[in-house]
């Protein structure tokens, strides 16, 4: 969970330095955030993540790579509005904000966390805009019924046809509108009603919950569905 509370504003300090510093010599800083207990992420202008440390990896990726993806398409939506409305603040003109939330993390627990933002605009690189470092303080309790959501998620989801499973698969793809090209088998407008069959059946409401979804479930060892 980090160091004590009492350091994190020296854990901040220290991160922002280095990280500043290899960004205005144009050097690599993955080396410096890489092992550090918290989760330390930069973000681009448009919110896309360019780099994150090991401790983010497995508190809120659940291990997959989410460099060049928004956090709406992976983090759990308990933490997206948080993170969302930081963001803005940061692009908005704030040089840094410093808040305490809640969320729940891929296992299915409710953390307490301390999260600092800070801009690299002063950095002079285009690609990074924002240093995100994220503490977790407490756990506020767990859900016992995590797994068996995600079981019963994975049963619906076999209950789809092969070809659904198919159309489910190529809708969390990096590039959805290749991968159903390539189903030229289907016309567009069956398409379009089996999306929303799919949905239904999965009993999620957008298509964004569904590249969650399958990603937990494979994440969690359901079934290797290739995304």
């Amino acid at each position: 969970m980090g160091n004590n509370l009492e350091n994190f504003e020296q854990t901040v300090q220290r991160v922002t330095e280095a990280v500043l510093g290899c960004i205005r010599q144009r050097e690599g800083f993955k080396e410096v955030i890489v092992s550090k207990p918290d989760c330390i992420y930069v973000k681009s202008a448009n919110g896309v993540i360019q780099q994150v440390n090991t401790a983010y990896h497995g508190r809120f990726s659940a291990g997959a790579d989410p460099a060049g993806k928004s956090g709406v398409s992976y983090l759990h939506p308990s933490v997206v509005d948080a993170s969302h409305r930081s963001d803005k603040m940061i692009l908005g003109g704030c040089s840094s904000v410093l808040f305490n939330h809640q969320g729940e993390d891929q296992q299915g627990r409710s953390l307490r966390y301390r999260t600092y933002k800070r801009s690299l605009q002063e950095a002079g690189d285009p690609r990074y805009a924002i240093l995100g470092i994220t503490r977790v303080m407490g756990i506020v309790g767990t859900k016992v019924n995590a797994a068996s959501m995600l079981s019963e998620k994975w049963q619906r989801f076999e209950q789809l046809s092969p070809e659904d499973r198919q159309i489910a698969i190529a809708m969390a793809s990096s590039d959805p509108a290749a991968a159903l090209a390539e189903r030229g088998d289907v016309p567009h407008g069956r398409l379009k009603s089996r999306r929303e069959a799919i949905l239904k059946t999965l009993q999620i409401e957008s298509e964004v919950e569904l590249i969650k979804l399958l990603v937990r479930l494979q994440d969690n060892g359901f079934g290797n569905l290739g995304i």
